[in-house]
């Protein structure tokens, strides 16, 4: 009795992570990409592009996969000067935000840009506030 008990209170828990992929492949490059991004390091924000890009090439709405890309995108970017790569973070963080606008890490990611790209402080903290 415990044991179905026990059963049916655990399926009927399911439990939401925003950052998950229905896609297992997609989910595992997510997490390695993560694992280079919170290295630190210009070296590792290169080598979590790949893994952040080919989580996105698996799974085409893994809002999290794009929000981390763009993040790292614009690590990158501001580290070169690159105002192209810049866009192309901040696109990302957009369309993160469009695939989940209640994922926390699409603003967090755009409102950051905001701020030291775009220099648009109403829109930063507009970000933040919702994030």
């Amino acid at each position: 009795m415990v044991v179905a008990l026990k059963v049916r209170l655990l399926t009927d828990q399911v439990i939401a992570n925003p950052h998950r992929s229905g896609n297992v492949e997609a989910y595992t490059q997510y997490l390695i990409g993560r694992n280079f991004a919170q290295r630190g390091s210009f070296d590792n924000w290169q080598r979590a592009i790949p893994a952040f890009q080919q989580a996105i090439a698996l799974d085409g709405n893994y809002a999290a996969a794009y929000a981390a890309l763009g993040s790292n995108e614009y690590r990158i970017a501001d580290r070169l000067g690159d105002t192209a790569g810049m866009e192309q973070a901040l696109a990302d963080a957009d369309r993160a935000i469009v695939l989940a606008p209640d994922l926390v890490d699409g603003y967090l990611a755009r409102g950051q840009m905001r701020i030291t790209f775009k220099r648009d402080l109403a829109g930063a903290q507009a970000d933040i506030e919702k994030a």
